[in-house]
């Protein structure tokens, strides 16, 4: 049985525009209910700023700084934030997570000071936090810790670290 033949004049019919229609209607709707109904987990984060705060180079011999164990420190010194939230669709628990989020500073540099600086929202709740990784030296990496992480949820942070200009490049 040979395939009949169209003609533009049965495509312009308002039946089957009519057809033709619905059944794009149809696909596209099924396409954005699927989407949105997709339960997802998913982490963001964006880096808002990294400022140099102590230039070791230029610095005045009558000026020193020091960190927490009284030891001057010789290298550049920089501030920088980031920002992380919950993107996806369900509420991020820590046993959700195989790996925790690490931060890791590169070439042996030392984070001198770091902080929450902001909760979006809930933060009794939440309880974001920076837990550093225990090594013998210097703290060089961080766990971005919390207790639930609810949809469109996050905090800014702030860390303070001493390093050259080619670790402050890559960021903390």
């Amino acid at each position: 049985m040979p395939f009949p033949k169209l003609s533009w004049s049965a495509f312009k019919d308002p039946f089957n525009l009519l057809t033709l229609g619905l059944a794009i209607y149809g696909i596209v709707t099924s396409y954005v209910i699927f989407n949105k109904s997709q339960q997802r987990r998913e982490i963001s984060y964006r880096f808002v700023s990294r400022t140099k705060v102590y230039d070791s180079s230029s610095s005045s011999p009558k000026l020193s700084l020091l960190n927490a164990d009284k030891s001057p420190v010789t290298n550049d010194v920089y501030v920088t934030s980031l920002q992380f939230w919950n993107s996806g669709t369900m509420q991020i628990e820590p046993g959700d997570i195989r790996r925790p989020l690490q931060i890791t500073l590169y070439k042996g540099n030392a984070l001198l000071d770091w902080r929450v600086a902001h909760v979006l929202q809930d933060s009794d709740v939440c309880h974001f936090r920076l837990v550093p990784v225990q090594t013998n030296g210097p703290v060089s990496s961080l766990i971005y810790a919390w207790d639930h992480c609810d949809t469109n949820r996050g905090c800014q942070i702030q860390i303070l670290f001493a390093g050259d200009s080619a670790s402050a490049s890559r960021g903390a």
